[in-house]
């Protein structure tokens, strides 16, 4: 598998085999895997096992439109979805990776977000421990 399949395979996991489940409050990546998680949990675990995989990452948050998704940049390896949507952050381009439901592309955006800036870009960085 190619960078690009890999990211959409952990997408098509994290997307297609954690239910999205509406609650409050944040929970950790583990009980997401374990259970169910809104958006931003999902993202939270999607981010986790990407940066692990050694992808950089970014949390990306839409607050006016209270989601969040993840970002991942690609190293010069072109995006499956065009035209692909991504954000610059001091000198990375993070591409939208939708992680509530199995099925999207690396660059493709949920809708009615193709146009919208994130409020804020969130870089995941996941260091092993010592």
């Amino acid at each position: 598998m190619n960078s690009v399949q890999k990211v959409e395979f952990v997408q098509s996991f994290v997307g297609g085999a954690i239910p999205y489940h509406l609650d409050t409050g944040l929970q950790f990546p583990a009980q997401t895997l374990a259970e169910s998680g809104k958006c931003s949990d999902k993202s939270f675990l999607a981010a986790a096992i990407l940066a692990n995989m050694g992808y950089k990452v970014a949390l990306l948050s839409f607050h006016t439109k209270n989601h969040m998704t993840v970002g991942v940049a690609l190293d010069g390896t072109t995006p499956s979805y065009s035209p692909a949507v991504g954000f610059d952050y001091n000198g990375t381009k993070y591409y939208f990776l939708e992680v509530t439901a199995a099925g999207w592309k690396v660059g493709q955006s949920s809708s009615g977000l193709e146009a919208v800036e994130p409020e804020a870009i969130i870089p995941v960085s996941c260091k092993p421990a010592l």
